[in-house]
């Protein structure tokens, strides 16, 4: 039995070793050689796909993905749908294995094997194995869609729940990584004499552009932007590589989007934008094969652009993050100064023609400065739903509209305290007076407003470091520096 064993593409001796793994795992019906002439299938596959010579963890990655070498750990079992899944595709393999080839994910054969662990031991059979539905076996995926195989794998099924939680950006991220790699997988059919070194980066940088956007969502990578960083750059490269890829024949309809992009990034004297306008108007709107590594150029630039204006984004909402930390420290030491010495910080008020009035009471209390504080951000609240109307939304990753709300809140509380303190030292003329508690708390609600004042200048900073991100929903700028939307153009 072992003389008719396939031979493996890179040595004769491991189908022996691999025959001794999988017989003692094959179910009624199932062949030993059909099983190692789909993994050798698989193994050249994956090599052809990082364009490589086929090794022997080629080999073990395949086994391993369809769970004939499953993982060395305590409780581990496939669940019963893969098993029926690859019953039926690894059937017959020795003859012919394209329809298990076809039916493999190409974006799970890029994982290095290591990644290929961590999603198997996570439970991710799903996304390894349907996520690109099977081009030959579309009913076998609606299939397994079903309630009832659902059912039979509770584990996975409350794994995919979890991402749906998933922040929009990396959903948005997602689709386009999809786009891009259908993109890919359409010129490589189309061409088999396209460059497979140009062809394995793009692959490469759209699965570590995956890997990024799927990445749990951590406050490290949070504050200093290396997830959203990693997706965008590497979804540029391989936008950058697409267009080195494409064809003559449909490159010349490429002008007016790399165009588009470039102008939204690259300012009017840019020579690389003014080389790509130039071109195209010569050539009535057509991108010539001659002019293709220039506008690669031009775009890898105009790329560089937009990565550059997110980042200040994060920069800008980073420091707000700051200010409000620092304010609510502020806030708090107060609060505490007002609990451990009420006379010290005294927000009282003494009208000769009356008793004197504090926040609560006619003596100070050790909760004067917390009531003030509360009072002051319920102002600052009022004002900052009222600022509503004048902030615009965002796509980008970073909620810089949120973070201004939040930073109202504890300026609110601070202004209140310290206006209360101006008030009560005569700095203020003719507010000195505050004879009972109503008027002191109506002035700090008045004063946790008047956060408004400072709050706003940063307000309006951002909506300048918001514009100055430009996308396909902003408006270009013309020669004057006036707004000009893509339909005038």
């Amino acid at each position: 039995m072992v003389d008719e064993l396939p031979s493996a593409p890179f040595d004769a001796k491991l189908s022996r070793n691999l025959a001794l793994l999988i017989e003692p795992r094959l179910a009624a019906g199932e062949s030993l050689q059909d099983v190692l002439a789909g993994c050798f299938a698989l193994a050249q596959e994956r090599a052809l796909l990082q364009n490589r010579p086929v090794l022997p963890v080629d080999a073990e990655f395949s086994l391993s993905l369809w769970c004939w070498s499953p993982l060395k750990q305590e409780g581990f079992s496939a669940p019963q749908w893969v098993l029926e899944k690859r019953g039926d595709l690894f059937k017959g393999a020795a003859l012919d294995s394209t329809r298990l080839i076809e039916a493999t994910p190409e974006r799970t054969l890029e994982l290095t094997y290591d990644q290929l662990q961590v999603a198997l031991s996570d439970g991710e059979f799903r996304r390894l194995l349907l996520e690109d539905t099977p081009r030959t076996d579309v009913h076998l995926a609606m299939e397994l869609s079903s309630p009832d195989s659902i059912h039979r794998d509770d584990d996975v099924h409350s794994k995919s729940k979890s991402n749906e939680g998933r922040p929009s950006w990396r959903e948005r991220a997602l689709a386009r990584i999809g786009e891009l790699r259908f993109q890919l997988n359409k010129l490589e059919r189309g061409n088999g004499n396209l460059g497979k070194g140009e062809m394995a980066a793009a692959r490469e940088h759209l699965l570590n552009a995956e890997n990024a956007a799927r990445n749990k969502p951590r406050l490290k990578a949070s504050w200093y932007g290396s997830d959203v960083d990693r997706v965008y750059s590497n979804l540029h490269k391989a936008e950058t590589e697409i267009l080195r890829l494409t064809p003559d024949g449909d490159l010349r309809w490429q002008g007016p989007a790399v165009l588009a992009e470039v102008k939204h990034h690259l300012g009017i004297q840019d020579p690389r934008r003014k080389a790509l306008e130039g071109e195209l108007m010569r050539s009535d709107g057509k991108l010539l094969p001659d002019f293709r590594e220039a506008a690669v150029a031009a775009l890898q630039a105009a790329n560089g652009a937009e990565e550059i204006e997110r980042a200040k984004v994060r920069s800008f909402r980073n420091c707000v993050l700051v200010a409000i930390v620092g304010m609510l420290a502020i806030a708090i030491a107060l609060a505490i100064w007002g609990i451990v010495s009420p006379s010290t910080l005294a927000l009282c008020f003494s009208d000769p023609k009356t008793e004197p009035a504090c926040p609560v009471g006619t003596e100070p209390q050790s909760v004067d400065v917390a009531i003030v504080e509360v009072v002051g951000l319920a102002g600052a609240a009022l004002i900052g739903t009222l600022a509503l109307r004048r902030i615009q939304g965002t796509t980008l990753p970073y909620s810089v509209p949120g973070t201004l709300l939040l930073l109202k809140l504890p300026a609110g509380a601070v202004c209140a305290v310290v206006g209360l303190l101006l008030i009560r030292g005569n700095v203020i003329p003719g507010l000195s007076d505050l004879d009972n508690t109503g008027q002191i708390i109506a002035w700090a609600v008045l004063l946790g407003i008047s956060q408004e004042v400072f709050t706003r200048m940063i307000d309006q900073r951002a909506q300048a470091v918001l514009d100055n991100v430009r996308t396909a929903s902003k408006a270009f700028v013309d020669e004057k520096g006036s707004a000009v939307s893509a339909a005038q153009l």
